[in-house]
This record gives structure tokens, C-alpha cells and sequence, in this order.
């Protein structure tokens, strides 16, 4: 879960991520470890439409829907250019800053593609269910595309409030 904070030395508010680790072993560990990558991407990643404060809405105009969803596919262009594909995009995981400025946050199921890959190679289930594009949940590979028909689900949750 992600929650909007406020840094009481500072007075700046931020994104804030709650972990529960109830699991122990092997599948503590591993998680751990993708927190760990999860903070070295945020470390690399400096663009203005990636991590930033948390509000919660109904439905938006189409208006809005459609400022909203270019400001988060240029995010998502500056990921995919570098090499990242998200894999868990979500009206959960778009921020919108008081200014109007749309990040996207939460990379916890992020991968990384290589040099000479098209970023279509990932077979592993990760992300959430009701946003997972077709070839995801078949267990095809997948990239880029689905993380855009991520934006898409997402599109309609901003239009439907649902």
C-alpha cells in the first residue's frame, strides 16, 4: 500500500510505502530483496512524471482523463526508454500532485530488459489481476504493450470511478 506522508523535519510530502512481511524463508527473503531493487530503481529514475503525493477521487471528466493519460504515458515512454517495464500499472500506482502533475510510483514488480530485446521476453505473473493484459495471464511473453493496456484499464478506472 501506498500512502501520501508528510516528512515532519521538512515539511514535504511524499509517497510513503507500507510493507507487511508476514511470510518467513525463502519468500521473506526474496522479497526483501525486490524491495532492495524496488529502492535502487527509484534512486536511478528522475523524470517528472515518475513518484510523487497521493489523492484518492471518483470519476473524472474526459477532460482530465485525457490530461491525465498523456502526462502518464510520457512517464511510461521515459520507463520503456529506459529499458523498464513496469508491470503493475493501476489508478493505485498513478499520483497526481496538488499541481495537477501526474507520477507513477510503485515498482515493485518492475523488470528490466536488455540491450538487443524488444522488452517482450517477461513470462512471470506479476502485477494486479484486473489490470494484467491477456498475454500476461495466458503466461505468454509480454512487455511494453502490457504495461499500455495497463494505461488502458486504467483510462476506464479514471472514467468510471470504479
Amino acid at each position: 500500500m501506498v500512502f501520501l506522508g508528510l516528512n515532519e523535519m521538512t515539511g514535504e510530502l511524499m509517497a510513503v510505502k507500507e510493507i507487511k512481511l508476514t511470510c518467513a524463508g525463502d519468500e521473506k527473503t526474496m522479497l526483501i530483496a525486490a524491495l532492495e531493487r524496488e529502492i535502487v530503481l527509484y534512486k536511478q529514475m528522475r523524470h517528472k512524471h515518475i513518484v510523487g503525493m497521493l489523492e484518492k477521487f471518483g470519476a473524472f471528466s474526459e477532460s482530465l482523463v485525457r490530461v491525465y493519460t498523456r502526462q502518464l504515458l510520457l512517464g511510461l515512454e521515459y520507463l520503456h526508454a529506459c529499458r523498464i517495464v513496469h508491470r503493475d500499472i493501476k489508478g493505485g500506482n498513478v499520483l497526481v500532485d496538488r499541481d495537477g502533475v501526474v507520477k507513477l510510483v510503485d515498482f515493485g514488480a518492475f523488470k528490466s530488459f536488455h540491450e538487443g530485446t524488444v522488452g517482450e521476453g517477461c513470462k512471470s505473473i506479476r502485477g494486479s489481476v484486473f489490470w494484467m493484459a491477456p498475454e500476461v495471464i495466458k503466461g505468454e511473453g509480454y512487455g511494453r504493450r502490457a504495461d499500455i493496456w495497463s494505461v488502458g484499464c486504467t483510462v476506464i478506472e479514471m472514467l468510471t470511478g470504479r
